[in-house]
């Protein structure tokens, strides 16, 4: 008779006194959407690609719709393999291992490695940041003492890396001081949406999910996801909830810019009720 995994640890050969048992899910759907996609042809047969105006008039962006409330989507060719190479020299001999508390000196919760790049430092990275207000309509202009988007974080995952569920958003307020941060978003408010570069393809594994949303995104090099954290009427969107699920075969590597409440007032108005969506 077959002997099962936990009797084989219990052989005199392996070092293994404790059974091993599953981790306790962290969502309901987290697995399964990392897993596969879980929205029936119905609600797929409502998404739509499209080329979408931009803040030019002559540029036109591919934007592939994920989700329509909360607002999720796919924007594909928006970064070249020039730029790419940009971001991954400047970055990858000096990334950190890292985990979601933010610690460079991660131990048990080792997910991934972080490295931060900074417009003012790498200029090369101004057309990405100009690029990325161009197509969202949001203001993510960079300076020494105000800005309206943060510095762009690296992360590359290895095999079996990935990033728990959480929520972007960081319950701040505008205004609100804040001194563990860059000098230049101190008082810049709360991550009203998400940009996040996909820098690599991955054979297997290492898609971005929301969890909330039963929203499933396969990486893409070359494309890039973005998302909002807060609604129109500022509250924080708990269906933002996303999660970067393990890669099995591969490495990935992402690129994110967070944008923050401050320079967003003309940008993204307020809806005319609390149930205002991007399209009301």
């Amino acid at each position: 008779m077959a002997q099962t995994y936990n009797d084989l640890l219990k052989h005199p050969l392996v070092n293994v006194s404790k059974e091993l048992t599953l981790p306790e899910p962290v969502h309901p759907v987290h697995d399964e959407l990392c897993q596969r996609e879980i929205k029936t042809p119905k609600q797929l047969s409502k998404l739509r690609c499209r080329y979408r105006r931009t803040r030019i008039p002559i540029y036109w962006s591919k934007e592939e719709i994920l989700h329509y409330d909360p607002w999720i989507a796919l924007y594909h060719d928006v970064i070249s393999d020039q730029e790419i190479n940009i971001v991954l020299n400047n970055s990858i001999t000096q990334m950190a291992r890292s985990d979601l508390t933010g610690s460079t000196n991660a131990t048990n919760e080792d997910v991934m490695a972080t490295y931060w790049l900074s417009e003012l430092r790498t200029k090369s990275l101004f057309p990405l940041t100009k690029r990325i207000e161009i197509i969202t309509g949001l203001s993510t202009s960079v300076s020494k003492l105000f800005s309206d988007s943060e510095n762009y974080e690296i992360n590359h995952f290895g095999i079996g890396g990935m990033m728990k569920p959480h929520f972007d958003f960081l319950n701040i307020s505008l205004g609100e001081y804040q001194k563990n941060v860059e000098r230049s978003v101190r008082m810049s408010g709360d991550r009203v949406a998400t940009w996040m570069f996909y820098l690599t393809d991955v054979e297997k594994g290492g898609a971005t999910v929301f969890p909330e949303a039963k929203v499933r995104v396969p990486v893409t090099k070359g494309a890039a996801l973005f998302w909002y954290n807060i609604k129109r009427n500022s509250e924080k969107d708990q269906r933002s909830l996303n999660a970067d699920c393990p890669v099995i075969l591969g490495s990935k590597f992402v690129c994110r810019k967070w944008i923050l409440e401050a320079g967003q007032a003309f940008r993204r108005k307020c809806g005319l009720s609390p149930f205002s969506t991007e399209f009301s």
